[in-house]
């Protein structure tokens, strides 16, 4: 789903559209820390110093790279930033902030749903 302000710009659905699917993958695999996924996907480079790290992703087929760009992310505890630039030019950086662990990092309501 692409929005532009207010509107549906486009939609896709990821059982019809195998890249969506690829993408969506990629993205589970990230946020989740699936280090075997990925450096199944992707050649890993990175650096660290005590309290950060840095990790660039570049696909190890085409069809990933057309699909998903060069991927940076870092971070520190937890991830804090993701940036995907694609070959069209597009960007897109998520930031994450305020990260709650422990009892606390969930509502009653939100637990009841798992």
């Amino acid at each position: 789903l692409r929005l532009q302000g207010e509107r549906v710009a486009m939609r896709l659905d990821a059982s019809q559209e195998p890249t969506v699917r690829m993408i969506n993958g990629v993205l589970f695999s990230l946020l989740a820390g699936d280090l075997g996924q990925l450096d199944a996907l992707f050649e890993v480079d990175g650096s660290a110093t005590n309290d950060s790290w840095k990790v660039s992703l570049k696909a190890r087929n085409a069809a990933l790279a057309r699909a998903v760009g060069a991927i940076s992310l870092d971070g520190g505890a937890y991830v804090r930033t993701i940036h995907m630039a694609e070959e069209s030019g597009d960007r897109t950086d998520i930031t994450f902030s305020d990260i709650k662990t422990g009892a606390g990092a969930m509502l009653p309501e939100e637990a009841a749903l798992l």
